[in-house]
């Protein structure tokens, strides 16, 4: 049997084949076709089919080829369009960081996007006052405990928390909500807090932010302190371990 014959019969079957695989049949074979005439003279009368049957028989072969070609044509252009799509989900305008710290024994990491100021107004404008805010851009901060810690004096289990913030002019709420992964503040939940605390922020105006970020100043074995640092404003809150 030849590669066409092959090809029409598996899909007249109903034998799955992968597209790769149907395509080489599909266009690889039709060299083939031409290198390997049918001799007619060695087919029994007794196979002869009735010239209706041949022309039927010869419509669906076509048909199905047709359909078949259809098939690898689309399954290339979704192929192609999911490929440039995982392309342009690499380049972030607000690029993805991570930075770790260990405190004692303890292994603190913080995972955030980092918008930059670009000239805009950040506090009570592009970031709101009296709200939740995913104290970084795209998904929700997340920031990951080794360990049981202290957060300003207040225990807060090991694990892995999405971090967010309430600003006002004054002072900012900082909440550890249980439900680590999930997108910005749309789907902030307050009933999963695990921890909330106040803090007040510094603010600096001869020092000068323009990409988010997040650092670590050590104190002693067993503490550092976390801020977050955008534009003119820094935001502390201290991380204790036991050793």
């Amino acid at each position: 049997m030849n590669i066409l014959g092959k090809l029409l019969s598996e899909f007249n079957t109903g034998v799955t084949l992968n597209l790769p695989v149907m395509a080489s049949l599909a266009f690889g074979g039709f060299q083939g076709l031409k290198s390997n005439p049918i001799n007619t003279k060695q087919i029994p009368r007794q196979a002869c089919l009735p010239a209706r049957q041949v022309r039927n028989d010869n419509g669906k072969s076509r048909k199905n080829l047709k359909l078949l070609l259809l098939l690898i044509i689309l399954a290339f252009v979704f192929s192609s369009i999911e490929s440039y799509s995982q392309k342009k989900e690499e380049v972030r305008i607000s690029p993805k960081a991570t930075v770790k710290q260990t405190i004692g024994f303890n292994n603190v990491t913080i995972e955030y996007g980092r918008p930059g100021v670009k000239g805009r107004i950040i506090w009570g404008n592009l970031v709101p006052y009296n709200a939740v805010w995913r104290a970084g851009a795209n998904e929700a901060t997340k920031i990951t405990f080794a360990a049981d810690v202290k957060i300003n004096g207040k225990k807060l289990k090991a694990g892995s928390y999405s971090f967010f913030a309430i600003p006002t002019e004054k002072n900012w709420t900082l909440i550890f909500n249980k439900v680590a992964s999930q997108w910005g503040a749309f789907e902030y939940n307050d009933v999963e807090d695990a921890l909330r605390i106040e803090v007040t922020p510094e603010k600096e105006n001869n020092c000068w932010q323009e990409w988010l970020a997040y650092t670590f100043t050590k104190t002693s074995d067993k503490t550092a302190v976390v801020r977050l640092e955008w534009e003119k404003i820094k935001v502390p809150f201290t991380v204790e371990v036991e050793i």
